[in-house]
């Protein structure tokens, strides 16, 4: 796979021209002209386009797939004129040209792009913005578009490879995972669970609303897990802040399996009796690591598990002292050679530790 510089200096020499000459005839510098082929500087797709325009070559020849797959640690947005492209800096590659309004870039290894269009009634134009085209780019540069979903409304893939979008045919909400395969069935919206700077483990409401006389009335509240089925439990209640009262999550067992499938957000539909049992917190411990540990972004995921625990510590009132060695909770491997990072994950076990009365 050639990169960027190297297919530009191979423009240059095909052409027979010097630097200087090249430089000249699109008013540049000779020294831009070498920081470009020398991968200095990385020239914007407005350039490239110019350069392909002048010499009857297809932009293409600047954006094949790539044979090497990206790391997503190595992308970068590019802006130009209010458009976007998803650039790979270590490769020297552009995965998408300036073609978007925005784009949305994942760990999943997909990304959301997409363009917008001003809503415009009765000849008005209003300024908040209407997804009209979204396709996925992968980490080799590969654009896949789907005629009838829309993603972005509610937040990129993220750590869960799934995210709502909007299908355009049916105008309902689904849950979609990172290959545009959908999950769940149509809901007028799909909210995460959460708000504010709760933390979301990937659950979701699926609400359909009716619509009477200008009110809405909620007519269904399904709680989805990250694959799109619904929770198989009785909610009795649930208030404004959509916080549900759950019976079957005073089972600790049926607690933790729920915790090792999908993470721990099932830990706000806990009652807080759960947790006022001394038992149960090395349980509830050991499971979300189970399930950090098998997500790729580990590191990540235990940083969620730290104050997830933290939040409902206070709810425990052990009568003893419970015995855990931290490196089960937080193994050395996960650990970096940022000294800084790990005094701040040892400091905040500690609390944690000293919190909860875990020895």
């Amino acid at each position: 796979m050639k990169i960027t510089s190297e297919l530009l200096k191979e423009i240059r020499l095909s052409q027979k021209l010097t630097q200087k000459q090249f430089a000249k005839k699109f008013f540049i510098t000779e020294k831009t002209v070498s920081n470009y082929e020398n991968g200095v500087r990385t020239p914007d797709l407005d350039f490239l386009t110019r350069v392909c325009k002048e010499f009857n070559i297809a932009l293409d020849y600047f954006m094949t797939s790539q044979t090497t797959e990206s790391n997503p640690n190595d992308l970068i947005l590019l802006e130009k004129n209010g458009k976007f492209a998803l650039f790979d800096k270590k490769q020297s590659v552009y995965l998408t040209g300036h073609l978007y309004d925005y784009i949305i870039i994942s760990e999943s290894g997909n990304h959301i792009v997409y363009k917008t269009k001003d809503v415009v009634e009765d000849g008005k134009v209003y300024k908040n913005r209407k997804i009209t085209y979204s396709a996925i780019c992968d980490n080799f540069g590969n654009i896949k578009e789907y005629s009838n979903l829309e993603f972005g409304f509610n937040g990129a893939f993220g750590l869960f490879n799934v995210c709502p979008a909007y299908n355009k045919k049916t105008k309902k909400v689904h849950l979609v995972n990172n290959k545009g395969e959908v999950l769940s069935k149509g809901y007028t919206r799909i909210q995460q669970i959460g708000n504010g700077s709760e933390i979301n483990f990937g659950l979701y409401f699926g609400l359909k609303f009716n619509f009477v006389n200008e009110e809405i009335k909620v007519e269904t509240r399904d709680l989805l897990y990250l694959d799109g089925n619904i929770v198989d439990v009785t909610i009795e209640d649930i208030n404004e802040n959509l916080s549900p009262k759950v019976i079957e999550f005073k089972d600790i067992d049926f607690v933790i399996d729920h915790i090792k499938k999908y993470g721990a957000g099932i830990l706000s539909l806990c009652p807080n009796d759960i947790f006022k049992i001394s038992e149960n917190y090395p349980k509830i411990i050991m499971a979300i690591n189970d399930f950090a540990k098998s997500s790729k972004y580990y590191r990540l995921m235990f940083g969620y598990t730290i104050n997830t625990l933290n939040e409902f510590a206070d709810a425990l009132k052990p009568q003893a002292k419970i015995k855990l060695n931290k490196e089960l909770i937080c193994p050395k491997q996960i650990y970096t050679n940022n000294k800084i990072e790990i005094n701040i994950i040892n400091k905040s076990l500690d609390i944690l530790f000293d919190k909860i009365g875990l020895i």
